[in-house]
């Protein structure tokens, strides 16, 4: 994946030039290059006009994602960002009573997309109105297949329901993935495929996007600089990824497979599945550097 694609192919996202098969991959291939020569088109460059004379007004053109914060806006750049409420907030998410904020912790969504999510969200709580069970849960964020998030709630504001008596001073991001490899033939392109040594057992299941990942780079970057989350991930001593139950559950970010347990103590979840933590840990060392 390369960087420098991958932005290209969220600002022709961004501006409406779709991608239909690939996505924002970070390939350059016969789509984006279509994609490119329709928006050098339609902004007056001329058909045989290289890629590189428009390139920068290309970038430049492309809005500027937004996330809320304590009621304040603050930009992501090169990622789109779409604002979506479940409904009532009250219905969904508890009110914030301490401004201690201890970490992140990261999800996979188990659907096939943000929008399914949040109609599961929303299923959830039709269904506890009308006396019927439902697990009713909630995250801040999701990131969706083509690499864009859908804020669901101001983090500093509201409490998520993602992860019982760990949500407290910590904020929710799921990242969309269906994860099972009977949904491997929904996905456009085609998704990763991993095998994780997750509690000392082998789980073969469907991988983020590259693209996914680094939207969750950057999202967890900026929310580490503004909040003061320690930017920091588990790993062993050897730099290797700890896929274990962790206990006391460290601050900065974690997965949820680090802190939830079933009604006898033992682990209860995988998630985020498919995540390499230690060359995510070397995305966000950026804000590592900053935090110190």
């Amino acid at each position: 994946m390369d960087p420098q694609t991958l932005a290209l192919q969220r600002a022709l996202l961004a501006q409406g030039y779709a991608l239909p098969r690939w996505g924002a991959d970070g390939h350059m291939g016969a789509e984006t290059l279509a994609a490119c020569a329709a928006w050098a088109r339609d902004h007056g460059h001329p058909p045989d006009a290289p890629l590189a004379s428009y390139l920068p007004a290309l970038l430049a053109g492309a809005p500027a994602g937004s996330v809320i914060l304590g009621g304040r806006t603050y930009p992501l750049p090169g990622v789109v960002v779409r604002q979506e409420r479940l409904g009532p907030d009250r219905a969904h998410f508890s009110p914030r009573r301490s401004s201690d904020y201890r970490g992140i912790i990261l999800h996979h969504d188990a659907c096939l997309s943000a929008a399914q999510c949040v109609a599961v969200f929303r299923d959830a709580r039709e269904r506890a109105r009308a006396g019927k069970k439902a697990n009713r849960a909630s995250t801040h964020f999701i990131i969706d297949n083509d690499a864009s998030i859908v804020q669901l709630a101001d983090p500093l504001r509201l409490r998520a329901w993602s992860a019982g008596q760990h949500d407290g001073g910590r904020i929710a991001v799921d990242i969309s993935n269906a994860c099972e490899l009977k949904w491997a033939l929904r996905y456009t392109p085609p998704r990763p495929r991993m095998t994780q040594l997750i509690h000392g057992a082998p789980v073969t299941w469907l991988a983020p996007y590259p693209a996914q990942v680094a939207s969750l780079a950057a999202l967890v970057r900026l929310l580490c600089e503004v909040v003061g989350i320690p930017p920091v991930v588990p790993l062993r001593p050897d730099g290797t990824a700890d896929l274990r139950l962790l206990d006391p559950v460290p601050d900065g970010v974690i997965g949820h497979l680090h802190c939830q347990r079933d009604s006898k103590g033992r682990p209860a979840k995988f998630d985020p599945f498919g995540l390499d933590w230690p060359a995510f840990q070397a995305l966000v060392r950026p804000a590592a550097r900053e935090h110190r």
